[in-house]
């Protein structure tokens, strides 16, 4: 079974909301930059990171903080599947 999982578009802006609840957009940009402003001084290796959840902060620590690799854990093929559309843009 998976979750409910609707994607539409905005103008230029993709969202995808989870069980009738907005997970994430392609324009989180400030969002993640924030969010990742707080973690940085806390992360210890930025050779390998491990990102749980949003394709966008993948692309966004990828951009700011260029590590080796980056491994992303979702635990839902189906999202997996349309999640790879948000990857692939970073």
């Amino acid at each position: 079974n998976h979750q409910q999982i609707v994607i539409n578009k905005t103008g230029e802006q993709l969202n995808l909301f989870l069980g009738g609840q907005l997970a994430f957009t392609d324009k989180e940009e400030w969002e993640n930059q924030q969010l990742i402003s707080l973690l940085t001084p806390f992360i210890k290796d930025t050779d390998n990171i491990l990102i749980i959840g949003s394709p966008t902060i993948a692309g966004e620590l990828k951009t700011r903080l260029s590590p080796q690799q980056i491994i992303f854990l979702e635990i839902d093929s189906k999202l997996l599947e349309l999640e790879k559309n948000f990857l692939t843009q970073t």
